[in-house]
């Protein structure tokens, strides 16, 4: 009896050895950038007590602790109870040194345990909750410092609570001029890829008010949410002074907001293919993209009002979870899916190809995947390389846009210039018609009066001028409504116009006309006649003018017409009346070439400037 006495006690006094002598202690000497991992051990905590720690003790004492798998890798997946990790830290410096222990986590809190002799005591509480300036150790993750004499060796017991994020950290343990040296330029690469994503963001944003273009406003969305993702993802959030903002941050989740970017990537194909026929397949993708998109935003929403009450633990919260992680990938299948589809159908794989490339490989769901140990794609380092394949990306996506809104802007400009032929036309056909019956109808009604206030009433001249003059105007607007430039030459045209008004002897117009007509198009040709044509009548009916001269000059480049009367001119007023005295109708074909007018007015003198862009 006393022989199995003793073997218990022996078994359990070596059980308690090699518990301990499974921990190696990390010797430190001043700056270092070792991984503190195979130096540590760790054990999950089976049910939250008020005892844990004497709980932890114990699985400690009894060799629990394990070692970290180098295969498997830092991330212990999602645990809602805490973690606890173990390891020895020893000074082989000659000097006594200060040093910071960060831990780079999305932890909600860390407790720093102490041995003191037989003793372990909570030596530091670490929040995540904390602004920079309320923290113990001003650093952007959770930092605890700790002092070392020569040859001074402690023992720690870390308890980690972080019950909605996979338990994925980094931590680091060096002096802390050594970190915020290393920090300084973390700070600097960092914030100048925030800043930018910001700025292309704001950019866009006002791009997007100006042109109303929805693809603006909804790449603003996406750097606004990218920006977001890699303030959180790279623990800046605690940085931000502003109280709200920081708890607005503080209360996101990284997975449903890399869902939402990587959803409105799909919006932004559809802009850079331009416009695309709705078809039966392209409209299920657009479904399933709307739906994931919409899923995010209720997860991310219901995230923010409810983080304190949920935990990994929970049948809804592990639902969730893996529910955006099945809808990113269908959001990165989906999108790669339609710019396949579009790049085949349209013959635009030259740029089809890198985009598909990019969305597949370069998103922020794939940078926050990685960066939570959900899938390792690349080994985290700083500065991390992935910004600058983010930043290329964005670079390359934001030329897709601009090029893609010039050819909206020209097809838009052809759009214009059919619809406008097709308005000329629909009123040169009015125009004719009206002409016509004019003619035929009225005019045929003056003649006879004439004819017989001629034959009845000879003496009575004012009555034969009055009915000769109503005679000419009705010729005069036969003449305006009939003709068709395009029938002619311009400078024909124009010279048979001024010789028109010249024949009622008011007003004595000159004509000079130089330069290529072929420059110009038939729709520059019609309204350049029709606004000469309302100038000449302008100035025969209103300025009380003697003399007038038309000057049109045609150039490669530009197209100007100079008109100028001696009359008496007119106010500044009635130039902006713009319905007044036919400028309306001037200002209005000059609009639809793309020139400008310019008026001069004043006693003696009255001049029109209009300038015509023409293309090469």
């Amino acid at each position: 009896m006393f022989v199995r006495i003793g073997l218990c006690i022996t078994m359990h006094f070596m059980g308690m050895f090699f518990g301990f002598a499974q921990s190696k202690t990390y010797e430190l000497k001043g700056e270092n950038d070792d991984d503190l991992y195979p130096y540590m051990r760790y054990w999950k905590e089976v049910s939250v007590s008020k005892k844990s720690l004497n709980e932890a003790v114990y699985q400690l004492e009894q060799g629990s602790f394990k070692t970290f798998d180098p295969k498997i890798g830092r991330n212990l997946g999602l645990f809602p109870e805490p973690i606890w990790f173990n390891i020895s830290v020893k000074n082989i410096s000659d000097n006594h040194h200060f040093y910071w222990w960060t831990f780079y986590s999305h932890a909600d809190s860390i407790i720093v345990y102490e041995q003191q002799r037989s003793k372990w005591r909570a030596i530091d509480t670490l929040l995540r909750n904390k602004v920079l300036k309320e923290r113990k150790a001003k650093h952007r993750a959770l930092t605890h410092p700790l002092s070392l004499g020569t040859g001074e060796e402690r023992n720690y017991l870390i308890k980690i609570i972080n019950s909605r994020h996979t338990q994925n950290s980094f931590i680091s343990l060096t002096t802390p001029t050594y970190h915020l040296l290393w920090e300084n330029g973390f700070y600097w690469t960092i914030g100048s890829f925030i800043g930018i994503f910001l700025l292309t963001g704001a950019v866009s944003l006002i791009m997007g008010l100006v042109t109303r273009e929805r693809t603006f406003m909804l790449f603003f969305v996406y750097m606004l949410t990218v920006s977001a993702l890699t303030l959180y993802n790279e623990l800046m959030i605690p940085i931000i002074k502003n109280k709200s903002l920081f708890s607005l941050l503080n209360h996101t989740h990284p997975l449903p907001l890399s869902l939402i970017a990587t959803c409105l990537n799909f919006y932004m194909v559809d802009f850079i293919f331009g416009k695309v026929k709705n078809t039966k397949p392209l409209h299920t993708l657009n479904i399933l993209n709307t739906t994931c998109l919409a899923l995010g935003s209720i997860a991310l929403v219901g995230y923010m009002l409810f983080t304190n009450s949920l935990h990994s633990g929970q049948t809804l919260f592990l639902f969730g979870w893996y529910g955006i992680l099945a809808c990113i990938f269908i959001s990165i299948v989906v999108t790669a899916l339609k710019i396949i589809i579009l790049s085949i159908e349209y013959k635009k794989l030259y740029f089809g190809i890198p985009f598909l490339l990019l969305i597949i490989i370069v998103n922020p769901a794939t940078y926050n995947l990685n960066y939570s140990g959900i899938f390792s794609f690349y080994e985290i380092t700083y500065p991390n390389y992935f910004f600058w394949f983010v930043s290329g990306e964005f670079i390359f996506i934001v030329f897709l846009i601009g090029w893609r809104y010039k050819k909206d802007l020209e097809y838009r400009h052809k759009l214009e210039i059919k619809f406008n032929q097709m308005e000329l036309s629909i009123l040169s056909d009015e125009r004719k018609q009206i002409a016509r019956d004019l003619h035929d109808d009225l005019g045929a009604t003056i003649n006879t009066i004439k004819l017989l206030a001629t034959n009845s009433y000879p003496e009575d001249k004012r009555l034969i001028e009055t009915v000769t003059i109503a005679s000419n105007d009705i010729r005069v607007f036969y003449n305006k409504l009939s003709h068709k430039t395009t029938d002619a030459s311009l400078r024909a045209s124009i010279e048979k116009l001024v010789m028109l008004h010249n024949s009622y002897k008011r007003v004595k117009f000159s004509c000079i006309f130089s330069g290529d007509e072929a420059l110009l198009s038939d729709i520059h040709k019609e309204n350049i006649y029709k606004i000469v044509s309302e100038i000449c009548n302008n100035t025969l009916k209103h300025a009380q003018a003697t003399d007038a001269t038309i000057q049109f000059l045609i150039d490669p480049t530009t197209a100007q017409l100079i008109a100028e009367d001696n009359g008496t001119g007119f106010s500044a007023e009635k130039v902006q009346d713009v319905k007044g005295m036919g400028i309306k109708n001037v200002k209005e074909r000059v609009a639809l070439m793309k020139g400008k007018l310019h008026i001069s007015s004043n006693k003696g003198n009255t001049t029109y400037i209009i300038d015509i862009p023409l293309k090469k």
